[in-house]
């Protein structure tokens, strides 16, 4: 994991986009603690709220309450998008089409930059990933994309069954260890740490993210799982999760298949061993369902698993979040200190929906 995101950091970005010097260092004998965090903010309707104040918003840093200081519209600040497309036979050519309408709807040209990478595929991807500086520059980027060519993807759980005989069995496989497509995006990320609004849109299959059959594979799913949400919320990249290729469950176990007389015994036991399957494969896909959906709600982003088969009701309410971006300062007393933090910020009233990610790190 990389050393921990300091408060100064959000302090420093706040100064530098409001381009006025940044308050004085507040002596270390002060009994409060500056804190400045990122959040988005929406209507009812999902519409990015026009105005926030200080009066409209409560927060709780480690189980104290902050007293809010300030509240600035941050969309001045530039943003930094990346997106992640996943490799598909059959949505591909949707995910591109939303993801070129996103970063039309985004970028401002020469203000924002974005880029973009397949995960998952049949080839292998590239490493080689440049920042693009207008949405034109993004769209021909992600029509070079190839549907069977992307980086190596962490969470690919598969569960598959075998007869043998008259012996029934099945096998489950992960994604094995070694550099993926995150530790990429983590890398390039670094590559500019000037102040900025950082987003990552995911296209994700939640029954790959499930935790598979038993202990040993379930802690290494929920290890990734931990240390993808700890990269994000250490440099404030709030991770947006667009669902794709919904799970059709297989058919009943006793419609569409074949089995032995049931007066053998063996027929009435192949019933129940496939009727049991599909209860397993059910509680496997919802798994991974959770899964995906932390990765948004912890790094105060969103998450859209049942869109519209375009994406186009997903795409509307991430650009909507994002053009609702503020920066919010609080102060809290100093002894709530600790190298995590946990934060709630809440609306005071229920005309608005505020996000931001659960944890954040600093020194004490």
């Amino acid at each position: 994991m990389k050393s921990p995101i300091t408060v100064g950091f959000l302090l420093s970005s706040l100064a530098a986009f409001s381009q006025v010097p940044g308050p004085p260092a507040t002596p270390a004998v002060s009994a409060q603690r500056q804190v400045t965090i990122f959040v988005s903010a929406v209507d009812r309707g999902g519409n990015p709220l026009q105005s926030l104040t200080k009066d409209q918003v409560s927060v709780v840093d480690n189980n104290q309450p902050g007293t809010v200081q300030e509240v600035r519209n941050a969309t001045e600040l530039p943003l930094h998008l990346g997106m992640v497309l996943l490799c598909s036979k059959t949505h591909f050519a949707q995910e591109q089409k939303a993801a070129i309408d996103l970063a039309h709807k985004v970028l401002r040209p020469n203000v924002d930059k974005a880029f973009v990478l397949a995960a998952g595929g049949e080839k292998g991807g590239t490493s080689q990933l440049e920042w693009l500086p207008d949405a034109d520059r993004v769209e021909a980027a992600i029509h070079a994309l190839d549907k069977d060519s992307g980086l190596p993807d962490p969470f690919n759980f598969d569960l598959s069954n075998y007869s043998v005989a008259t012996t029934r069995m099945n096998i489950q496989q992960i994604a094995s260890g070694g550099p993926n497509v995150f530790d990429f995006i983590w890398k390039f990320m670094d590559t500019d740490l000037r102040p900025a609004r950082r987003a990552i849109v995911l296209f994700r299959n939640p029954w790959g993210h499930s935790p598979g059959l038993d202990s040993r594979f379930h802690e290494i799913i929920e290890a990734r799982h931990n240390k993808i949400i700890a990269d994000a919320q250490e440099i404030w990249a709030a991770l947006y999760v667009i669902g794709v290729e919904e799970r059709v469950a297989p058919p009943p176990a006793d419609l569409g298949r074949t089995y032995a007389p049931t007066l053998t015994g063996q027929g009435g036991q192949e019933r129940v061993y496939d009727q049991e399957m599909d209860k397993l494969r059910n509680r496997q896909y919802n798994a991974g369902r959770n899964n995906v959906e932390r990765l948004g709600v912890e790094t105060g982003g969103g998450v859209w698993l049942n869109p519209k088969k375009d994406f186009s009701d997903a795409v509307a309410a991430i650009a909507n979040r994002l053009k609702g971006s503020y920066a919010l300062s609080y102060s809290v007393p100093q002894n709530v200190g600790g190298a995590v933090h946990s934060l709630q910020v809440r609306a005071n009233h229920q005309d608005a929906h505020i996000a931001t990610q659960k944890e954040y790190f600093a020194r004490q």
